[in-house]
């Protein structure tokens, strides 16, 4: 590539976050939405178009849990005669490329042949580079829904193990109930990726911070994050967790009930966490449901106009308070057979945004 700018893209995401490993790629893609059109191509394919820069477009999709690769459009052409030709002969001829099809009630193995015969015909490429001897960087898409065939060129592959160092059992500090790296970046991003800062450095706020999963994400990110915890031990344990990340200089703990908290009126920009429940977070006698009902006053009172905020609960006894209060239920994500959790999100004004908070 030799420029940073291009037309169009598609992004290709895996659904390793349940039912939300959807809204987790709208939330990344959510600010090139600004002056560009974003379609949904097929349940993990999205399509990009505008005037994108590669770079902060690479920026965003690594900060992503779902998101997988990336890939330049070259070239798209119509297919429709190829969808209503019944007569093209089938060759055994295996492509060393990505093949995705979209649509049914068509014959995948000879729409291949046809867009291929096309592409070849438009001096698009030639033979041999379509059926090369080892496996290469192209990405063949063909929308039989829509008409059309995209010939792309993989710019970007996201590494599937960059969360690794970040987990639990890695840190200095862990608990049982402390949230995985995937989760917590995508309540992060969730949060934060639907305000704007105006140029200033955003503040982040996880009242229920225990060992600092969101603080360190959010810290990664560069955000200023603020952790709550009314607990010694592990306000200790996540001191050492920002320390060992080199990460202290953006992180400021208290120590503190997250019912009361010690901040100014307006102050956060964002708020994620995920509040004490069942035998792994224990609540110490008090009431889980009235613990989150005191914390989410609390919070509504410092997050400014315009902020979000997104956290986990699990089960129903409170949902019909929680979405009569203007919360939205986002997805769920599944643990295990005892444990799902529901993402809940907050917008703080008056209109819905992009991802559908109130």
């Amino acid at each position: 590539m030799t420029s940073d700018l291009i037309r169009k893209v598609l992004l290709v995401y895996k659904w390793n976050l349940g039912e939300c490993s959807r809204l987790d790629a709208l939330a990344t893609l959510r600010p090139f939405t600004i002056n560009g059109v974003l379609r949904e191509l097929s349940e993990n394919i999205f399509e990009l178009e505008g005037e994108i820069d590669l770079k902060t477009l690479r920026e965003y999709a690594y900060r992503s849990v779902t998101l997988s690769s990336i890939v330049a459009v070259r070239y798209e052409t119509d297919i429709t005669d190829c969808l209503s030709n019944q007569g093209l002969k089938r060759r055994q001829r295996r492509v060393s490329f990505d093949f995705v099809f979209i649509g049914r009630g068509t014959n995948k193995d000879l729409v291949l042949e046809c867009v291929l015969e096309k592409f070849i015909q438009q001096g698009v490429f030639s033979q041999e580079k379509i059926y090369p001897r080892r496996k290469t960087e192209f990405f063949l898409l063909v929308d039989a829904s829509r008409g059309k065939a995209y010939w792309g060129e993989y710019l970007h592959r996201i590494r599937r193990d960059r969360f690794t160092y970040r987990s639990p059992e890695k840190r200095p500090y862990t608990q049982f109930s402390a949230l995985s790296p995937r989760v917590a970046i995508f309540l992060v991003n969730l949060s934060t990726l639907t305000v704007e800062a105006g140029g200033r450095q955003r503040r982040f706020l996880d009242p229920f911070c225990g060992s600092g999963s969101t603080l360190i994400e959010a810290a990664l990110l560069g955000y200023y994050a603020i952790g709550v915890e009314v607990h010694y031990k592990p306000i200790r344990g996540a001191r050492r967790n920002a320390i060992f990340y080199n990460l202290y200089e953006n992180i400021d703990l208290i120590l503190s009930d997250a019912t009361w908290l010690p901040l100014r009126g307006g102050s956060i920009d964002a708020v994620a966490f995920d509040p004490p429940y069942g035998r792994l977070a224990p609540t110490k006698g008090r009431d889980p449901g009235e613990i989150l009902r005191s914390a989410l006053n609390g919070i509504r009172e410092v997050v400014r106009q315009g902020g979000s905020y997104v956290f986990l609960y699990p089960g129903k006894t409170i949902d019909d308070e929680l979405r009569s209060s203007g919360y939205v239920e986002m997805c769920r994500i599944f643990e295990h057979s005892s444990l799902t959790r529901s993402v809940w999100c907050f917008h703080n004004d008056n209109k819905d945004n992009v991802l559908g908070c109130k």
